[in-house]
């Protein structure tokens, strides 16, 4: 058997790397609802204990909507970081298939297909990230922000306008 029928031809190699560039974005857009999830049940739950903080007249519930914020952020910083992962992988797909239709080869160094590459988890690159420490950090300086409130008014004078 000669060299050339132990490789496949072009064409199956291109729908192979395609495939794989199609599951890396499948995965990416899987982390991003996933991330809309995170975020729904941060609002929802930390929304929650405001309410239950003005129903009890209880300013102390709202530390553990502070504590549900911090919580959620750093779920959504590691579910971020697998995501990441995907794109790496992604991106490195994208420019051989770049070099593929440019130079009609294959890079010497690209294999396909292989799993993204396993990051550990980069919490202090991720959790600043302006996409999700804005959200969080909302979240964070209104309860801090409520809980002042709560403490130098007399709170049923304030919980008429809720």
């Amino acid at each position: 058997m000669n060299d050339s029928s132990k490789k496949f031809n072009k064409d199956a190699q291109f729908q192979i790397v395609r495939v794989e560039f199609e599951m890396t974005q499948n995965q990416m857009d899987k982390y991003d609802d996933i991330s809309v999830k995170i975020k729904t049940w941060a609002a929802t739950l930390w929304g929650a204990s405001i309410g239950w903080s003005f129903q009890t007249k209880n300013k102390e519930i709202l530390l553990l909507g502070l504590a549900m914020t911090i919580f959620f952020w750093m779920i959504d910083v590691v579910n971020k970081n697998f995501r990441t992962n995907y794109k790496t992988r992604r991106n490195e797909v994208v420019k051989a298939m770049n070099e593929y239709f440019q130079k009609g080869e294959w890079p010497k160094d690209f294999i396909s297909p292989e799993p993204p590459p396993n990051k550990k988890i980069e919490i202090r690159n991720v959790v600043l990230m302006p996409h999700i420490f804005l959200f969080y950090i909302a979240l964070f300086f209104l309860a801090i922000l409520l809980f002042f409130i709560m403490s130098e008014t007399k709170f049923l004078s304030m919980s008429k306008f809720f």
